[in-house]
């Protein structure tokens, strides 16, 4: 399946989103803070410094930044590589899927999505938030 056909089938609303996220690869003992570029119910699209291996599990960590000293709880979920595509040379967008994701975590991901969906004031890698 080539990665426009992978995008094509997104059954999830998408929010385009630049925030920054934990990413830890288990198997190869990576670990990175890397930037988002949209994030769904069904998975997440970030930018890494390095080519990720399809089909590598991944475990992510998700928080919004509500204010100067305010976070939401950071909500941990698996994850598995399902393309990786280079960019620019050195910079490459990484689609994951979420995986395993029981009745509690849909809810806690669901509830972080709501918080994006109302449009809650959060500070985005931009910077917008800091521009008041």
């Amino acid at each position: 399946m080539s990665n426009e056909d992978y995008l094509n089938r997104r059954s999830s609303e998408r929010f385009n989103l630049k925030m920054e996220i934990d990413l830890r690869c288990p198997d190869s003992g990576l670990f990175s803070h890397v930037t988002t570029n949209d994030l769904s119910l069904g998975g997440v699209c970030f930018q890494l410094d390095k080519r990720i291996d399809l089909d590598r599990n991944l475990e992510l960590g998700l928080s919004l930044i509500l204010g100067p000293d305010a976070m939401s709880e950071i909500v941990y979920v698996a994850g598995k590589v399902v393309w990786c595509a280079e960019e620019f040379p050195g910079v490459f967008q990484i689609g994951a899927a979420f995986t395993n994701l029981d009745d509690e975590k849909k809810v806690n991901l669901d509830t972080f999505l709501e918080f994006i969906r109302q449009g809650i004031d959060i500070q985005q890698i931009s910077g917008d938030a800091d521009d008041n």
